[in-house]
């Protein structure tokens, strides 16, 4: 029996599912295609609170499927892109196919846990490292002078909302 269900998770949460296999992506799907400014756009959306699009996970349950294993058919798995190998056989008794939305899952993920692997795997290239620029945060989301919050620290009634870029990306060194 098939159920639709909205699940709300933390970016944190989704990080921690893929990094415990929780989240796994099925062998037919294709690799992480997406390119350091791809990521980069992402997260800028997630930050600036932007809508990024629904998941679509198929629930593995372990009371339906004989013995999970996701090395195996009908549908072998493998780990979101940067997170530890799937172990065999699989220990996990909870777990969900991303069948929409591997690609944002391996970013977020890539973005937050920094694996040494390039970006995108197919490519030569070094790994990619995104950072939170805090200087111009507080000087758009505050809208203040950083030499005024050395001398005075942050007024709270200074918030204001405007779109503003905070992401930056390079190599690793």
């Amino acid at each position: 029996m098939l159920k639709a269900a909205h699940d709300g998770h933390s970016l944190f949460d989704l990080v921690d599912k893929s990094h415990r296999h929780e989240y796994q992506v099925p062998e037919f799907q294709r690799d992480l295609v997406w390119r350091p400014e791809q990521v980069r756009e992402l997260l800028v959306s997630l930050v600036q609170g932007h809508y990024a699009g629904a998941l679509l996970m198929l629930k593995l349950d372990p009371n339906l499927i004989l013995e999970f294993d996701p090395n195996t058919p009908p549908f072998a798995h493998r780990e979101i892109y940067g997170a530890p190998p799937l172990p065999s056989p699989a220990t996990s008794t909870l777990a969900y196919s991303v069948l929409d939305g591997q690609q944002r899952i391996s970013a977020v993920y890539y973005a937050f846990q920094h694996p040494n692997l390039p970006l995108p795997p197919s490519s030569k290239k070094r790994p990619y490292r995104f950072f939170l620029r805090l200087d111009k945060f507080f000087r758009v989301l505050l809208d203040l002078d950083p030499r005024d919050v050395k001398k005075e620290g942050v007024p709270c009634g200074k918030i204001v909302s405007t779109p503003f870029t905070i992401l930056t990306q390079r190599p690793a060194r």
